[in-house]
């Protein structure tokens, strides 16, 4: 899925449809997404998207498979960005209350400063928030000592104690 229209909806995961605009053919995309934005411009907290030559923006609910064309009442909604599966247009946008059905023939991405910024750099800015968040030491899950350290008083824990296994 290299296509540059397809794949920017999976850049965009957990981000947040604050607003939308019409500006003649094209549909203009205000995204709040404040762990990627911040990486590219220190103190931002979304990018903005222009969808170019935009023939179909439609949000279908999961609960009432209503279709909402109306974009006031779409950026009302504050739809969460999950991800697409989609390998051709018209694009499904899955997000955290229904589908998003997009069809535009090209895009841009602006931050919040109106600077332009490229997919390929928002991807590889992408490429190191994950990176980095999957270094990251889980505060949920302690780090135990291995080994003979590991046992302490009243602690079940020890060098001999086998892993479990299924």
């Amino acid at each position: 899925m290299s296509e540059h229209r397809i794949a920017i909806w999976n850049l965009l995961h957990d981000g947040t449809l604050d607003r939308t605009e019409r500006c003649g053919g094209d549909l203009q995309l205000e995204i709040r997404l404040s762990y990627l934005a911040t990486r590219a411009l220190p103190g931002s907290s979304g990018l903005k998207l222009t969808l170019h030559g935009c023939t179909s923006f439609a949000f279908v609910a999961w609960e009432s498979s209503d279709i909402v064309t109306d974009l006031r009442s779409i950026s009302n909604l504050e739809l969460g960005i999950l991800s697409t599966d989609s390998e051709s247009r018209p694009i499904d946008v899955i997000t955290d209350r229904g589908v998003l059905k997009v069809d535009f023939s090209d895009l841009s991405i602006e931050l919040e400063n109106g600077s332009p910024i490229s997919f390929e750099e928002l991807q590889e800015i992408a490429k190191g928030y994950w990176d980095d968040f999957s270094n990251r030491p889980c505060p949920c899950f302690p780090v135990r000592p291995q080994g003979d350290t590991a046992k302490r008083s009243g602690d079940a824990v020890s060098s001999k104690t086998k892993p479990f296994s299924l």
